[in-house]
C-alpha cells in the first residue's frame, strides 16, 4: 500500500489487475498464491527495540527501499522497507504500536509528544468495563439460550 504500485496478476483477490499504491516508498508488491499467516517477533532495527506482532499477507515485496530494512525477525528474516531520510517505512509485522516502548519511541523520534499510555493495561481495564455494562443490562443467560 505505501509502495508505487500492488500488482494482482493471478487474481488471487478479484480480477487480475495493477493498481497504484500511494508512492511513498520504492517498492512494488506482486500478490501471490502463498498466505503467510503468523505470530511474529523480532527487533527494530533502527533501536535494537523489541517488536511484536503478526504477519498476515499474500504477496512479496522488492524494490529498492527494501535494502533498508525496519525489523529482524527472531527467526532471521529481515523485514521492511524505509525510505531515504528513514521517516517513511513499512513493515509487514502488523500490532507494532501496541508496544508502549516502541510506540514511544517512533513518536518521539517523529519530534512528537507520546503519552505514558499503558496499552495492555487499557485494554484489559476497557474489557473489564465492557463486561460489567453487558451483565448489567443484557439478559445473558437468555441470549446464550438463543444461541444455542
Amino acid at each position: 500500500m505505501l509502495g508505487r504500485t500492488i500488482k494482482d496478476l493471478d487474481g488471487i483477490e478479484g480480477a487480475s489487475s495493477c493498481v497504484d499504491g500511494l508512492g511513498l516508498l520504492e517498492v512494488e508488491t506482486v500478490l501471490t498464491k502463498k498466505k503467510t499467516l503468523l505470530n511474529s517477533h523480532g527487533r527494530w532495527l533502527a533501536a535494537d527495540l523489541p517488536v511484536s506482532g503478526y504477519e498476515i499477507h499474500v504477496g512479496v515485496t522488492t524494490g529498492p527501499d527494501c535494502a533498508r530494512p525496519v525489523l529482524r525477525h527472531d527467526d532471521g528474516r529481515l523485514d521492511g522497507a524505509c525510505a531515504r531520510g528513514g521517516r517513511i517505512f513499512g513493515s509487514y509485522m502488523h500490532g507494532v504500536f501496541t508496544n508502549d516502548d516502541f510506540r514511544r519511541y517512533i513518536l518521539r523520534s517523529l519530534g512528537a509528544e507520546s503519552s505514558e499510555l499503558n496499552f495492555e493495561e487499557t485494554i484489559e481495564e476497557t474489557l473489564d468495563q465492557l463486561a460489567a455494562h453487558c451483565m448489567r443490562h443484557i439478559d445473558l443467560d437468555r441470549l446464550w439460550d438463543i444461541a444455542r
